[in-house]
């Protein structure tokens, strides 16, 4: 399974990010992670805190590279990353990505997360807020 996480910039890029997630029959195990520290990758990329969070949504792929698939419904490929190439103290692939997991609040459930935003009063830097989908995409990991 290939790990993902993608950085979301603004309330139309989650619809869009949601929208493509739901077509993908590969996609599994969405959750979302509140950062409250920017996030460096490994190849220089730096995702920095909005409104004193980063927002990503994280999923899990069988066998696809989502890259392409997700210019095609106008998402930036440069927002995702494998959750593996973030710069981590723990060096060890075994661990790594539970150690990486940890350092963000972990929601399930889109209406929790919501619920959360709304309590920081959060806005994109579009100053957009975040609105939920409109149903619940819940894959089970496989």
């Amino acid at each position: 399974m290939l790990n993902w996480v993608y950085f979301i910039q603004s309330n139309g890029e989650y619809h869009k990010l949601m929208e493509f997630l739901n077509s993908e029959r590969d996609v599994s195990g969405i959750s979302y992670f509140i950062y409250n520290e920017t996030v460096i990758c490994n190849d220089g990329k730096v995702f920095s805190k909005n409104n004193t969070i980063l927002l990503a949504v994280h999923f899990f792929t069988h066998s696809l590279d989502p890259r392409e698939k997700m210019t095609d419904f106008g998402l930036n490929s440069n927002l995702l990353i494998s959750l593996y190439d973030i710069v981590c103290d723990d060096d060890d692939w075994l661990t790594k990505g539970r150690t990486i997991t940890e350092k963000a609040k972990s929601f399930y459930w889109e209406k929790d997360l919501k619920e959360f935003l709304d309590n920081l009063h959060f806005k994109f830097i579009d100053n957009s807020k975040l609105t939920l989908f409109g149903h619940q995409i819940s894959k089970p990991v496989s």
